[in-house]
């Protein structure tokens, strides 16, 4: 979502989002710059923070559902 969100601003509105800092980003009269900044820092780091739980949570999932379908099976 985070990079969907900082591909829309800054192909659609032109905003400025990069790592270097906060660049204003005005859209329909509010400054989204701080908002684009924080999205474009989730967007480049949040896998490297967030992608070792997200894919332990779905080997979790997978183990607890092949569980269940083994055991239905019986």
């Amino acid at each position: 979502m985070c990079i969907a969100a900082v591909l829309a601003l800054g192909g659609l509105f032109g905003c400025r989002i990069d790592e270097g800092g906060v660049h204003a980003c005005p859209v329909a009269g509010a400054d989204l710059g701080e908002a684009a900044y924080a999205l474009g820092l989730l967007a480049a780091w949040g896998s490297l923070l967030f992608g070792r739980v997200a894919v332990g949570a779905g080997l979790h999932w997978a183990i607890v559902a092949g569980i269940d379908r083994h055991r239905r099976k019986r």
